[in-house]
């Protein structure tokens, strides 16, 4: 069996374990893809019904993204490498259109944009370079993704997320890093007023603005920010911060924020991107109940490298040479999805 058939057998596998009545959609870009598949996302979307699945095959050819306009469940196998052999799932940008309430995007690289213009839509464990939210949607989820882009332009985009008025949007256990360095304004959560929005153990840093939520006068929105770490930038607009962790003054000195936290006492590799809290890290249960601040704490602890909740192989070894007499041993690993 070559590699490549051995990935379709056990995407076929992992289907079986997404068992219900929708269909599941497998995806596989490669030539020749194996009969039963779909080439593009296209493709598939297009012969889904509402309430299906499109399951991407690891490649490491990028798959062109889609508009989605009916509810699908969008699955890829992470936005980092697992093993040497098997590739990560890289895609380009995603709007989320009227008529994909409930739609969910998962285990993507995610080489642009996604744009949600309806409810109920989880964007959730994927490597991406900015989301937008538009107004007056409920229930939008973004959860356990890495937005680590040099974000700047002209106009109020410049930043990793942004939402639109009235929009009902939880961001949860996410690494938000702004990396732009010039003298212009670049920050990583922006939200027009007044919005409804929940930002909950994630790690943030904007070069100049790392959370700002403008509201109107007599605005009624409700904020909870908690259990964030904010490496940079300020923080503005009518929020209640409460178990927050800064390194200088942007959440004030009250309700469980601390303050000028030395950086270096709180990750295990912050310069690689390594967030897990080291050994007498000041966020170990500093945050609301207890639980750690940062992207590890709460019941949405983040999942690394983007591993989507299915079973998923972790270990890959082919022999590049065999012979008649001795066949081809595969060794693989797998683990059950988180």
């Amino acid at each position: 069996m070559n590699p490549h058939k051995l990935l379709f057998s056990t995407i076929m596998l992992f289907a079986a374990s997404l068992a219900c009545s929708a269909r599941i959609m497998i995806v596989d870009n490669h030539v020749p893809a194996p009969a039963g598949t779909y080439a593009t996302l296209q493709l598939a979307f297009t012969a889904a019904t509402a309430g299906d699945t499109l399951l991407l095959t690891p490649s490491e050819i990028e798959y062109a993204g889609i508009t989605a306009t009916k509810k699908v469940a969008i699955i890829g196998n992470g936005w980092e490498k697992n093993s040497l052999l098997l590739p990560n799932t890289k895609t380009s940008s995603f709007n989320f259109a009227a008529g994909s309430e409930g739609s969910m995007l998962t285990g993507c690289a995610v080489n642009g944009d996604v744009a949600v213009n309806a409810s109920s839509i989880t964007i959730k464990r994927n490597k991406c370079n900015f989301i937008i939210v538009n107004t007056q949607l409920n229930n939008i989820q973004i959860l356990q993704n890495l937005i680590i882009s040099s974000r700047y332009s002209y106009n109020p985009y410049s930043c990793l997320i942004y939402i639109f008025s009235n929009s009902f949007t939880v961001i949860s256990n996410n690494v938000l890093i702004n990396t732009f360095s010039g003298s212009w304004s670049a920050s990583s959560i922006t939200g027009l007023f007044p919005l409804n929005v929940i930002i909950t153990n994630n790690i943030i840093s904007g070069q100049n603005i790392s959370i700002g939520l403008d509201q109107s006068g007599n605005s009624s929105a409700i904020q909870t920010v908690n259990n964030n770490i904010v490496l940079n930038g300020s923080i503005g607009g009518v929020i209640t911060p409460v178990n927050n962790i800064c390194n200088s003054t942007q959440f004030p000195a009250t309700d469980g924020n601390i303050q000028n936290v030395d950086i270096s006492t709180l990750f295990i590799d912050r310069a690689n991107y390594d967030f897990h809290l080291k050994a007498g890290s000041p966020a170990i249960g500093a945050g609301v109940d207890g639980t750690d601040c940062g992207i590890y704490g709460g019941e949405l602890g983040f999942v690394d490298k983007g591993i989507p909740n299915l079973p998923y192989i972790y270990y890959l070894k082919v022999p590049a040479i065999v012979n008649k007499q001795e066949g081809l041993n595969i060794t693989v690993k797998a683990k059950s999805g988180l």
